[in-house]
């Protein structure tokens, strides 16, 4: 793994420059006035305290990882031989994260109206998979196709497989089509009250998972562990 070395100032602070430590370099006071180029071992090699003596520092950044942070100007510390760089996080613009926390209602939207639904009490896919299966059977229905035995054998989530007959069938699409729809109101209710809020903080302690009372999120079947 690529490590980093900072190149230190009289043997501390402030830092003159970082570079990655798979390069060497010309050391111009060691082992003698004359210097000596000195290959990328060295960073492997030598201790902290022999890397001090000649000037440098292994080199550790600690960004801020937060999505919803920005990092301010970098503080550097130089303690038991290394250079540890961190920063401060303050909150992004209120803007920037209303357009995040949107993103991920929608994000939520598919993965609920993906989710499942069940039906007659048993759990049934609604993925895009199982979506165009059910288009396919419908628009066959609706132009007056018949299938063998007047069922159709649906696949459900455990295992099992539902034999339904051609009016059982349009009201498992019909409710699939009302999940789906329920999602998608859900996900504008939510958004709608995303862009009401007027701080980056209510923004950022938002939850989208919750529901609004007229614009629920649907239910999806409980897996089984």
């Amino acid at each position: 793994i690529m490590g980093r070395i900072a190149e230190l100032t009289d043997g501390g602070l402030p830092i003159v420059r970082v570079f990655n430590d798979n390069r060497g370099v010309f050391l111009p006071n060691w082992p003698t006035a004359d210097g000596s180029n000195q290959t990328s071992s060295i960073w492997k090699m030598w201790t902290d305290a022999e890397l001090n003596a000649v000037g440098y520092a292994r080199f550790t950044d600690v960004p801020i990882t937060d999505p919803n942070m920005s990092q301010t100007a970098p503080v550097d510390d130089f303690t038991d031989g290394k250079v540890t760089r961190t920063y401060t996080g303050v909150l992004r613009n209120v803007d920037v994260l209303k357009n995040k926390k949107k993103v991920d209602v929608l994000g939520h939207r598919r993965g609920v109206a993906a989710g499942g639904i069940t039906f007659a009490t048993k759990p049934f896919a609604t993925d895009s998979s199982a979506m165009n299966d059910i288009n396919l059977i419908s628009n066959a229905l609706n132009a007056g196709e018949t299938f063998p035995g007047g069922t159709i054998p649906w696949d459900t989530l455990d295992n099992d497989v539902l034999d339904a007959n051609e009016t059982q069938f349009l009201a498992f699409a019909k409710a699939v089509a009302a999940h789906r729809i329920k999602a998608t109101k859900a996900a504008k209710a939510h958004t709608d009250a995303v862009e009401a809020l007027t701080t980056s903080q209510e923004v950022v302690d938002y939850d989208l998972t919750a529901d609004i009372v007229g614009s629920e999120w649907p239910e999806n079947p409980v897996e089984e562990i």
